[in-house]
């Protein structure tokens, strides 16, 4: 009987040992924060077994107030050591640098933890509301996740968005993005921050679009690429017109069937809260009671998380970026006195940075 109790006891701390570590990671500047803090927030409520980091594209900024983030973990981009990353500052804008350094910081976390097994990116504009054992079983056999835009045929009915949107800026939303750490992901890891280095440009008429066109190829050029048909995942303005959202015993579902696991805000403003965005004219949340309480709710969630405070920070490699541009007209010509106003303000911006 003793032995059995020891045996017991030790098979149970076996499994403790044995379980894999498993991350959540998000990529943002300073400005972003109060989203970056509803999707962790979220993300320990329904999976505490998670650990969470945020990649801070930016400098520590003494206007911020970091205890509120003790739960998470902030690595700063320069502790990455990317090697083309003073290039990637000067020619790319605080959209382009944020989405680049994503494939960076997936082989960072990799590298610093052997033992993790999952490893999730999320935009900070995404709450999440449910276990995501449903996104770890479809990866489980897989090396990659993918999220496309859409499921199904977008009603041709002259409003936006179209399908062919989705040709200039990618079939699949990197706002999501899944991998195991084997030898096919790591590949994949290599090829796509490889490209970003030096392509992460904003030029959809040349066929480039940030970090989330070149995923186009990623089912072609890579073994065991997995694309969901899960409805419950990445839930958007973009796929309204396939999925309805309805809520039973403080649990939504998406078409009645499918719990939802996380909702992607994009381009959403909190001071808005009944303007879905610009970019969808197809729907009004004036249509849906429980799609309008979502939205209500994550406005109040980013108002409580300081967004009117964050929201106007400025961006250290954005300014950085200017000031090297002003001081080189002043080298090489007057420096008009709009310029010179301009040149104070980032001055004074840049003595909160550590």
């Amino acid at each position: 009987m003793k032995f059995c109790i020891y045996l017991f006891r030790n098979v149970q701390f076996c499994n403790v040992i044995m379980r894999k570590m498993k991350i959540v990671f998000t990529v943002c500047s300073n400005n972003y924060l109060s989203q970056a803090k509803v999707l962790g927030d979220s993300l320990l409520e329904y999976n505490p077994d998670y650990r969470f980091f945020i990649c801070l594209c930016d400098k520590k900024n003494r206007q911020v107030d970091y205890k509120l983030y003790d739960s998470f973990e902030i690595v700063e981009v320069e502790n990455l050591m990317i090697e083309n990353f003073e290039w990637m500052i000067k020619q790319y804008d605080v959209v382009e640098l944020n989405t680049a350094v994503k494939p960076f910081f997936f082989q960072y976390l990799i590298q610093q933890y052997p033992d993790v097994d999952t490893v999730m990116y999320f935009d900070p504009d995404i709450r999440i509301f449910n276990s995501l054992s449903p996104i770890e079983k479809e990866l489980e056999p897989e090396n990659i996740l993918l999220t496309p835009h859409i499921l199904s045929p977008i009603p041709v009915d002259g409003k936006k968005p179209q399908e062919s949107v989705f040709l200039n800026y990618g079939i699949y939303n990197l706002g999501f993005l899944a991998v195991r750490p084997t030898k096919e992901s790591i590949k994949m890891l290599e090829w796509w921050s490889a490209k970003l280095a030096i392509q992460c440009f904003d030029k959809t008429s040349e066929g480039i679009f940030v970090d989330q066109l070149p995923m186009n190829y990623v089912p072609i050029f890579y073994k065991g690429v997995k694309v969901s048909h899960n409805p419950g995942f990445n839930f958007a303005y973009w796929n309204f017109h396939e999925r309805k959202v309805s809520k039973k015993d403080n649990t939504y579902f998406i078409n009645e069937d499918y719990p939802l696991v996380f909702f992607h805000f994009s381009n959403f403003k909190p001071q808005y809260p009944i303007n879905i965005t610009s970019k969808q004219d197809r729907f009004t949340l004036e249509e849906n009671t429980v799609l309008y309480t979502l939205f209500l709710e994550y406005a109040q969630m980013l108002l409580k998380g300081n967004y009117n405070e964050l929201i106007h920070l400025p961006v250290y490699y954005r300014i950085t970026k200017i000031l090297n541009k002003l001081k080189a007209k002043n080298i090489f010509s007057r420096m008009k006195k709009k310029n010179r106003i301009k040149l104070k303000e980032y001055n004074e911006s840049i003595s909160h940075y550590y």
